[in-house]
């Protein structure tokens, strides 16, 4: 979350998604307006920052992880976004993607891991996730 947290100081939406969604899973109450606001304002978040960057990805993590309360195919796109964020922020986006994943996988609930590790797998196939062409750190944006 440090990607856009350092950007965009005055802006916790990103944060707030993920605060939203550790006291989901804590206390197991759901509400959607909650739910859905909260993830939105993380996507809108994500918004201020140029496009394809780690700021830009990290925000759009935050927004599809706390989705994961009400669908659970949103932890796909939060594993997409937050792969795509490590890579870009770091000078080895090859290995950076590894670590990424394997810290997700690793946390990621039990019933959920084969499927979304299939999922990678299927993305890597299709040089999905670590195709990387468009994704730039911003001193590389003009």
């Amino acid at each position: 979350m440090s990607q856009f947290s350092d950007r965009f100081p005055k802006d916790n939406n990103p944060a707030r998604a993920l605060q939203v969604l550790n006291e989901w899973i804590a206390t197991g109450r759901f509400s959607m307006p909650t739910i859905r606001n909260a993830s939105l304002a993380a996507h809108r978040s994500a918004g201020k920052a140029e496009r394809n960057t780690a700021a830009s990805f990290a925000a759009h993590a935050a927004g599809q992880a706390v989705g994961t309360a009400h669908v659970p195919t949103h932890a796909l796109g939060a594993a997409l976004y937050g792969t795509k964020a490590a890579a870009v922020a770091s000078g080895n986006p090859e290995i950076a993607v590894l670590k990424e994943r394997n810290w997700q996988l690793r946390r990621l609930a039990k019933n959920l891991r084969p499927w979304v590790q299939k999922w990678l797998e299927h993305l890597d196939s299709r040089k999905g996730i670590t195709n990387l062409e468009r994704a730039r750190k911003p001193s590389q944006t003009k």
